[in-house]
Order: structure tokens, then C-alpha cells, then sequence
């Protein structure tokens, strides 16, 4: 047998009549210039021989009946063909599909995407929970609300009824350290008579509470039509609740206890 190849490649050579080859995977023939020729693959009868390098050689393939004389004509690889074949100091050539890379890059970016995504979800969770930490003053949005209705609101509409009903009842729960958000109008007033504020310097307090929280109701869910002397009336008994609850002023010591903690 005789064949002819280049310099670097491997080629295929089998027994004949289905004879199986008596060698094994990294097995070396020696030709009769003594240059080994190494087994790299067996199937069946077929063996798969090589890397050679640039020369003639003569060697024989052993079978299981017989043996092959096996000559070889060896040319040097063509610089331009190299990339394209086996290297003499490799037995394998690795061939990475498209798929693989395709995925590498998936890997990457998906990687990269979580990275990013639980980032700016834990940047946002932090802005949350800042803002939830500095809520609004009732007394300061009442304040704010009274002083705007006072200068700007002369027709007043239902929402205005609302927001004062709304802002009211959040600052008198924080100035009494009450929980009432579950209440009528009725029960909240009750609440109010419970605390004993008739008795306070204000003998009027309970009295323009009721007149304003019904006032609002009657507004809001009756469709009440307001002129514009209910309306000073209304906003007048609403400021002597807020002026009936003045702002605490802490003491020297208090102050210096507030900036220790």
C-alpha cells in the first residue's frame, strides 16, 4: 500500500478480508529508518495512524492473519495550507462549534444583567426605605393647608373638605397619641369627650370639633351647599382646634438628651 500525504496529517489504513489489527491506541511502529509512527484511533479493522513528518517511510500495519506493508510519501506542509491541518506536535486538532460560544456569551450577559438588576433593586429598596423613615408633619401640613385656604380659597369644593377632614384628624391622633384611623366621625368624637377635654382651657374645643367633622360630612358624602360665611366659619373653628393644641417647646434639657441619642 502506498499513499501520499503532507506533513502533519494523520490517515487511515485497515486490514484486509475483516482482519482486526493486533495493536492498541498509543502503540508506535517503527519504519525502517527507526521514525516511530504513532496509533491514535481503532475501529474494527481500520486504524487511524499519524502525525507524520516530511519524508518517505515504510512500515508494516500487523493484523490479526496477515500483515500490510504500508509505504508513505510525505511532503512539507505548504505554508499557506498550515492552519488548515494538524500541527506535527499535535495528535488532535479541538474544534469549538458556533453554539459554544453563542453560549459563553449568554453566560455573560446574563450574569451581568442579574448583577445590574439586584443592584438597582437594592438602591431603590434603600431610597424606599429612606423616605419611609422621614414622614410628614401633621401640624406642619395643616399649618400649610389653613394659611393656603385662608389667602386662596374663596369657593371652596369638595376636595378642600376633604383634605381639611383628612389633615385634622392626623394631627389631633399625633398630638394625643391616638390611634383612630378605623373610626367614624361619631366614634372619633367620642373619643374626644372620653379624654376629658371639656375641662380644658378651651371650653369650646369639643363643640367646634363636632361643628367641623359634620360640616365635612355633610360636604363631602350629602352634597351640602357651602356659602362663603359657612366657609370663614368653617375654616375659623378649624384654626382654633389647631390654636388649641400649641406646639411643645423642649427644654434645654431635652435638646441635649435628643442629640446624645
Amino acid at each position: 500500500m502506498t499513499i501520499e500525504l503532507n506533513a502533519g496529517e494523520t490517515f487511515d489504513v485497515s486490514c484486509p478480508n475483516g482482519d482486526r489489527p493486533i495493536l492498541n491506541i498509543g502503540d508506535k511502529l517503527p519504519d525502517e529508518n527507526n521514525t516511530l509512527v504513532k496509533v491514535l484511533k481503532i475501529k474494527k479493522e481500520a486504524v487511524t495512524l499519524g502525525p507524520f513528518k516530511t519524508g518517505n517511510l515504510t512500515f508494516t500495519l500487523p493484523c490479526s492473519s496477515s500483515n500490510v506493508p504500508v509505504e508513505a510519501s510525505v511532503k512539507e506542509l505548504n505554508p499557506q495550507a498550515a492552519a488548515q491541518h494538524y500541527s506535527s506536535l499535535n495528535a488532535e486538532k479541538v474544534d469549538y462549534p458556533l453554539s459554544f460560544f453563542i453560549l459563553i456569551l449568554f453566560l455573560i450577559l446574563s450574569t451581568l444583567g442579574s448583577f445590574l438588576y439586584f443592584k438597582n433593586k437594592r438602591k431603590n429598596k434603600v431610597i424606599r426605605a429612606e423616605k419611609k423613615a422621614t414622614p410628614k408633619d401633621p401640624r406642619s401640613e395643616l399649618e400649610k393647608f389653613l394659611l393656603h385656604c385662608e389667602t386662596n380659597i374663596k369657593n371652596p369644593e369638595n376636595k378642600h373638605f376633604h383634605e381639611s377632614y383628612k389633615l385634622l384628624r392626623k394631627f389631633l391622633e399625633k398630638e394625643n397619641n391616638l390611634n383612630t384611623r378605623s373610626m367614624t366621625t361619631g366614634e372619633f368624637l367620642g373619643t374626644f369627650r372620653a379624654l376629658g377635654l371639656k375641662q380644658s382651657k378651651n371650653q369650646n374645643l369639643i363643640s367646634q370639633l363636632e361643628y367641623v367633622l359634620k360640616t365635612s360630612d355633610d360636604v363631602r358624602f350629602a352634597g351640602r351647599v357651602v356659602s362663603a360665611q359657612m366657609w370663614q366659619d368653617y375654616l375659623s373653628k378649624t384654626k382654633a382646634i389647631f390654636l388649641a393644641f400649641p406646639k411643645k417647646v423642649e427644654s434645654n434639657k431635652e435638646k441635649e438628651y435628643g442629640k446624645k441619642r
